[in-house]
């Protein structure tokens, strides 16, 4: 009955195994059957979307919804070649556990281990084509993707560089005349169309309204900016010198007054008339230019008063007198009125279907005003500079950065300008928008930097509440919340910094992924053997070179400033990190340069070569002393700051640079020494181990004079000194007794080398006061005087030399 049992379980067991590697068979090939279909339904959904990419007349819009649905089919594709990898590795894994079939024809192996290695094998092919398969469509997904891209900066260029009529052709004046009459009739039929379709039907009482809402929405514009201008005034009135966290925190919420206040108003002003029906469908786009107007201009003024805050020079983010500010005030209100009646002028122009002459003629004479007005501002700003008073040649005494900003609105006013005259009316049109667009981000950049830097870094500062919270919780020195704090800054600031130059370039219809791609498709090159040439690439080389190599000399910066200054590095260790970052992002620089122009490593070679036979003949002594400074600034054996002599010369180091040392000697002269020299050379540094300096006094006295007063002298000038270490004590030296006296010496040390000459010469005056006023002689150190001899005086030595 047992055994009955047994054999009846283990055939159950069995035939429950079988099924269950039956179903995960099954399952397995379900899978692989849905993995195929999906493949091909990505394969003609990519074919379709090639055909619309390859269209003439596809444009940008449909070019990026394609792109949306390329990137849903590499997503579906990636999951495809995830899944179809780990099946491939499981069934590998499965067959190498298997292991091969018997060699010997005699071991006669189980059958179901054969049909399981059949099975395995099958699915192994079938898995492994449907990878091939799915990597093959994830590169026509990434070439595609790469069409569209090369296909919208086509459709970009062609729009924008698209060429029309000059501004100052008379041919276009002569249609814009000619045109004039119509384009009156065409605005006055809109004008009747309009009051026909929404302000005829309405009575009086839906008029009046309209008019009620209207005013209640302007009732809350001025109610709204009475009430925050008083609070803003009862907080400026509380704090008359105000810090700069309280100029940021008031200048933020200014910027939302102008900007909140005045967008609901116009919100509130639109709903009424969409609510009420005052908005044709022709009329549509002059209302939403209308809108976007006010936000525009909303925007400029918060921008104004969050910086510059035109009425009070105390609560300024930037600092600039009153004059500056109300300069740049009254130039910008200038600037948008012009933008205003530009852009609702084109929406008008729009509306009513004008004609083409005239749309240009507005761009031009829009853009022409603007340049003006830029030309006539900076002009203006440099009057008001050179009219400042000053003593000896004039000196710019404001910021690198507003001399830099001033070079670039020249070159755009002057791009600007010329493009009106040679007709580029769209590209002129973008230039202004660009100039809008950075303007607002240049402002809002500046101050959320200042925000960050100003309030949240300066909280994490040991000095504040919640750093001494976060010091006492976590254990840390007030040091290192220092340097976390600094880290934070640069970091923050980096990140912003790179979000602004991607929000910057959106409007050029760049993506951050194919900033460089995209500018080298602007020119074509030409190619030398396999490299590729061509003015973009070499231009986008050298952009790719400086920007980087600013990078560097602002990571630098930073260092030398803000960073190593609160660590417990000495200053030539700091100079050495420094100055080794220099020479890495330097390389980093022209490696990237070149590798961009497609001069890799392995092309570089032939350069090396011939520059090792340059090195062997001209190049010897730069390479030498290059190398040299490398070792100066790792081995450390000379830093900055060390008081060093070589030869005849001494003084301190001032900078360890590629080729040379500069060293500053004490007669203030700047003395140019090889590195290589100094490697090689034989060098004394007084500082190397430590600071501590030691001085020697020698002094001779008269034979009959008592030895213990001059030590008792000598010991009291040395330890009532200040500058005199008490550790090790001051010693006095009898070192000798000669016919012409007794000479001592007086040893002691100080705790900087750089205060010994001083405290040697405080010294030797105490010295001489205190043996003048003991009455003991000082003698001087030279040769003793020559002695008189008399004839007699001769006949007696001559006498004793006979005896």
């Amino acid at each position: 009955m047992i055994r009955n049992f047994i054999l009846f379980s283990a055939l159950f067991l069995g035939l429950l195994g079988a099924s269950a590697s039956y179903a995960q068979s099954t399952n397995e090939k379900d899978k692989i059957s849905a993995a195929s279909l999906t493949l091909d339904n990505i394969s003609q959904k990519l074919s379709r979307s090639e055909q619309t990419i390859a269209a003439s007349d596809t444009s940008d819009a449909q070019l990026l919804t394609i792109r949306t649905t390329l990137e849903q089919l590499s997503q579906d594709n990636t999951h495809i070649i995830d899944d179809m990898s780990d099946r491939l590795e499981n069934i590998q894994s499965r067959l190498d556990q298997l292991g091969p079939p018997p060699s010997d024809k005699n071991v006669i192996e189980d059958k179901s281990l054969s049909l399981q290695r059949v099975e395995l094998n099958e699915q192994n092919k079938i898995v492994d084509s449907l990878l091939k398969r799915a990597r093959l469509l994830n590169v026509e997904i990434e070439q595609a993707d790469n069409s569209i891209a090369q296909r919208r900066r086509q459709i970009f260029a062609h729009t924008l560089f698209g060429q029309s009529q000059s501004i100052i052709d008379p041919a276009l004046w002569i249609g814009v005349m000619r045109n004039l009459p119509f384009e009156l009739h065409s605005m006055a039929y809109v004008t009747k169309s309009y009051y026909n379709e929404t302000l005829a039907p309405k009575t009086i009482a839906d008029i009046g309204t309209i008019i009620s809402l209207i005013s209640a929405a302007f009732i809350f514009f001025f109610i709204s900016f009475k009430i925050s201008d008083n609070l803003l005034k009862n907080f400026r009135s509380r704090h008359i010198e105000p810090t700069e966290a309280q100029i940021l925190w008031h200048n933020l919420i200014n910027a939302a007054v102008y900007f909140i206040i005045p967008t609901i108003t116009t919100l509130l002003i639109n709903s009424i008339i969409i609510t009420n029906n005052l908005v044709s469908d022709n009329s549509n786009p002059l209302i939403v230019e209308l809108l976007n107007s006010v936000a525009r201009i909303s925007l400029l003024i918060a921008l104004v008063y969050s910086l510059i805050f035109p009425s009070l020079e105390q609560w300024r983010v930037i600092k600039l007198d009153n004059k500056s500010a109300n300069l740049i005030q009254h130039y910008l209100y200038i600037f948008i009125a012009l933008i205003t009646f530009g852009r609702l002028g084109e929406a008008l122009l729009d509306l009513i279907a004008a004609s083409l002459a005239l749309t240009i003629a507005l761009k031009g004479l829009l853009a022409i005003s603007i340049s003006i007005l830029i030309i006539r501002m900076l002009n203006k700003f440099h009057s008001q500079f050179e009219a400042d008073a000053c003593l000896g040649p004039y000196i710019h005494s404001h910021h690198y950065l507003i001399s830099m900003s001033r070079l670039i609105l020249w070159i755009f006013s002057l791009t600007l300008f010329a493009s009106s005259l040679l007709g580029y009316s769209a590209f002129s049109s973008f230039l202004i928008d660009q100039l809008i667009w950075d303007t607002f981000l240049l402002g809002v950049l500046f101050f959320i930097l200042n925000f960050n830097e100003k309030i949240i870094i300066s909280s994490l500062t040991a000095g504040t509440s919640f750093g001494g919270f976060i010091t006492s919780s976590l254990g840390l020195r007030r040091e290192s919340l220092n340097i976390i704090s600094i880290l934070m800054s640069g970091f923050s600031t980096l990140i912003l910094s790179l979000i602004f130059i991607l929000f910057a370039l959106a409007p050029w219809g760049i993506e951050s992924g194919g900033i460089i791609g995209t500018i080298k498709a602007a020119i074509f090159g030409f190619k030398v053997g396999d490299v590729t040439i061509s003015l973009a690439d070499i231009v986008i080389a050298l952009i790719l070179f400086l920007i980087f190599l600013l990078l560097t000399r602002a990571f630098q910066n930073w260092l030398e400033q803000k960073f190593l200054p609160h660590t417990q590095l000495d200053l030539g260790l700091r100079n050495s990190i420094s100055t080794s970052i220099g020479y890495i992002g330097f390389f980093a620089a022209a490696s990237l340069a070149l590798v961009h122009l497609g001069l890799n490593f392995e092309k570089l070679a032939i350069v090396a070569g011939a520059l090792s036979v340059g090195i062997g003949f001209g190049l010897q002594s730069i390479v030498n002393n290059f190398v040299s400074g490398l070792i100066l600034l790792w081995e450390r054996a000379i830093r900055v700051g060390d008081w060093i002599v070589v030869g005849d010369e001494q003084g301190y180091v001032k900078r360890i640079n590629v080729r040379s040392t500069e060293i500053e000697t004490f007669d203030r002269a700047t003395m140019i020494v090889p590195n290589s020299n100094l490697v090689t050379g034989t060098v004394k540094n007084w500082v190397r181990s430590d600071r501590v300096g030691r001085i020697k006094v020698l002094l001779s006295v008269g034979i009959h004079t008592n030895p213990d007063q001059v030590r008792d002298l000598l010991l009291a000038c040395a330890q009532e000194h200040s500058m005199v270490l008490k550790i090790p004590s001051p010693q006095v030296v009898f070192s000798a007794m000669t016919d012409s006296g007794l000479k001592f010496e007086l040893v002691c040390f100080v705790n900087d080398v750089e205060v010994s000459s001083r405290t040697k010469s405080d010294l030797h005056f105490e010295i001489f006061r205190r043996f003048k006023a003991a009455g003991l002689e000082i003698l001087t150190g030279g040769p003793p005087a020559p002695t008189r001899i008399t004839i007699e005086g001769l006949h007696e030595i001559m006498e004793r030399a006979s005896r």
